[in-house]
């Protein structure tokens, strides 16, 4: 039998418990996926930006869909609530009516209509499904289908990742199969979206990079131009990956109009902005009520910049073992944890094995590569930390101006900065020696066994968890 190749693998391994995730996870227990859903399903209604009611932004929504939604959220940090298969099979067949519309604010009416495109399509076939059974809809039922749209998307992305990338594949499958990248990308959220972007970003760099007879061409300068783009509307902090194109080699410039090259990129990147900020400019005014605690938040930065760095420094230090469990894996509503006997020896592996294949994969990666790609990360970690200090520590309880540590960061936000980072550890004198070649050679080969024991792991713990 013909081997199978690394990105088959993975796409026999993510869709099993890509649909045990999307099965296993009760209604809009993952985080944020009720908000989500909500801006997903009113696109599936054609709305696609907020409208404007007495000055004020939101969309007119069914009270069912919101009180069902409340009602599931209710269950945040109560790790001894179960769910029945009745009770979940119930509720999928009950028919629902959607008329008793409200008009309603939630926390992402105002993302870009990009980030639920995916759900939004799945949403919309749910809804055919249920024309064709003759039946009404349930939201239970709209969900699933938007999850299983977004799976298939994030497991069709990282696939098509690790066929084009050079180097380090079976360090992108594991990266993919990571416990918590699968089962947020089997949810309802954009951070499938842009996990999924990222591998595809890292693997055009390292075909540019690594790959001689490729050249920043059209399809590149396309690509780049649209990852830009979806990484600054819907998190602006992770546009400093794109750093590493800095250090391309200029003879990957067709014809050496690296200038031209650049202003192509640029100018996808503008268009795309224009296309979706057109159909906001004919609303009629808005009343702005200026977010004062954000504002008095920045201004204490400011004038406290040696301040804030400490704040940083003490909440990574504290946090520093929450952001590694959810990076790895923190289920439900950011309340079902792995034990740690399981999370660092997994990290371990993880680590050993991006190392170890990168070093063995031969490459050379020049110093100002290595700085390029820390520089990237380390300006994306820090942002990450700076935003939600501005944003969201000002809102929350035990937080407020000034507070003394930056609530609302999880490891999540991190992953998608992992494909790029491996970069920076390349040394082929590592595998000059025989002995350390043929273990690194092992351990490299049965890491994917490695990903499947932790998924195995994680969906018993969900298991455990939510419905024993």
């Amino acid at each position: 039998m013909k081997e199978l190749s690394i990105q088959k693998i993975f796409i026999y391994i993510a869709a099993i418990f890509g649909i045990v995730f999307v099965v296993l996870t009760p209604p809009f227990q993952s985080p944020d996926e009720g908000n989500h859903f909500k801006k997903a399903y009113v696109m599936s209604e054609g709305h696609f930006f907020p409208q404007v009611v007495e000055g004020k932004e939101g969309f007119y929504l069914s009270e069912s869909i919101e009180a069902y939604i409340s009602e599931q959220e209710k269950n945040v940090g109560k790790t001894d609530a179960k769910y029945t298969y009745t009770e979940i099979l119930n509720e999928e067949k009950s028919a629902r009516v959607y008329t008793d519309e409200v008009f309603t604010q939630f926390t992402a009416m105002s993302t870009n209509p990009v980030g639920h495109i995916i759900p939004m399509m799945g949403i919309i076939m749910g809804k055919i499904v249920a024309a064709i059974a003759g039946r009404e809809p349930s939201i239970v039922m709209l969900l699933y289908f938007a999850r299983m749209f977004c799976m298939i998307f994030y497991i069709a992305c990282v696939a098509m990742a690790i066929k084009m990338t050079p180097i380090l594949k079976r360090t992108f499958c594991i990266l993919g199969l990571m416990p918590m990248s699968l089962f947020i990308s089997s949810s309802v959220s954009y951070d499938g979206v842009l996990i999924s972007v990222a591998f595809i970003f890292a693997s055009l760099c390292f075909r540019l990079l690594f790959v001689e007879s490729v050249y920043l061409s059209k399809y590149y300068i396309v690509s780049f131009g649209v990852i830009a783009f979806v990484f600054y509307t819907l998190k602006v902090v992770y546009l400093p990956l794109f750093l590493l194109l800095l250090f391309v080699p200029k003879e990957k410039y067709k014809d050496g109009r690296i200038i031209k090259r650049w202003l192509g990129i640029f100018a996808v990147f503008i268009v795309l902005i224009l296309l979706f900020r057109i159909p906001t400019l004919f609303r009629e005014e808005i009343s702005v009520v200026s977010n004062t605690a954000t504002n008095e938040q920045l201004i204490y930065v400011l004038e406290n910049p040696l301040r804030y760095l400490q704040i940083w420094y003490e909440t990574v230090k504290e946090g520093r073992d929450f952001f590694v469990s959810s990076t790895v894996g923190v289920f439900g509503l950011v309340d079902t944890y792995l034990l740690s006997v399981m999370i660092y020896p997994y990290v371990f592996v993880l680590i050993v094995t991006g190392i170890l294949e990168i070093s063995g994969n031969n490459v050379k990666v020049k110093w100002y590569q290595r700085i390029s790609v820390l520089a990237s990360i380390f300006i994306s970690v820090f942002g990450i930390f700076l935003a939600m200090y501005l944003l969201w520590t000002p809102l929350v309880e035990g937080g407020g101006v000034g507070a003394n540590r930056i609530n609302g960061v999880q490891g999540r936000y991190f992953i998608p900065l992992l494909p790029v980072s491996f970069l920076c550890f390349g040394n082929s004198i590592l595998m000059r020696n025989k002995v350390i070649a043929r273990l690194g050679e092992i351990v490299v080969n049965n890491s994917i066994l490695v990903s499947v024991i932790m998924l195995i792991v994680s969906q018993l713990t969900m298991l455990l968890r939510f419905w024993i």
